[in-house]
């Protein structure tokens, strides 16, 4: 697992390690056996507290840098659309036929609203509002 940093053999070891201790903590409760209590109450929340800490250390650490990756390729790859007054556009539109299909039709651009925002014309006559990442060239 990159994100991570683990290997998937040490994620799977948790699943093996927890049936054993519920049983410990089962027997616990059932009185069949006592766990032992060496430390006191405070040292073991102090304890806990410091695991807790550099716990959330790695995973912040390690949650940046999938982060910084994960933008790096989409930046790689991502380019911005931008299109003209009278152009003429591809537009993804809903089909009536299906629920789960969409189909590219023609369209013009009647209106620039932002950078990634359009007023197109179709071929119906209708006018669509509609961002950029449905509108091809």
């Amino acid at each position: 697992m990159p994100q991570l940093g683990f290997h998937l053999f040490y994620c799977s070891m948790v699943y093996t390690v927890q049936p054993i201790v519920l049983s410990l903590i089962k027997e616990n409760w059932s009185g069949m056996e006592n766990l032992p209590t060496c430390r006191p109450v405070l040292q073991y929340l102090a304890e806990l507290k410091g695991h807790l800490e550099t716990t959330h250390e790695f995973a912040s650490q390690h949650a940046q840098k999938a982060q910084e990756q994960y933008a790096k390729y989409y930046n790689a790859h991502a380019h911005h659309k931008t299109f003209q007054v009278g152009e003429e556009v591809i537009v993804l539109e809903k089909d009536f036929n299906s629920k789960t299909f969409s189909r590219w039709c023609t369209g013009e651009v009647l209106r620039v609203l932002s950078p990634f925002s359009y007023i197109v014309g179709m071929p119906n006559g209708s006018k669509r509002h509609l961002r950029a990442n449905c509108i091809e060239s």
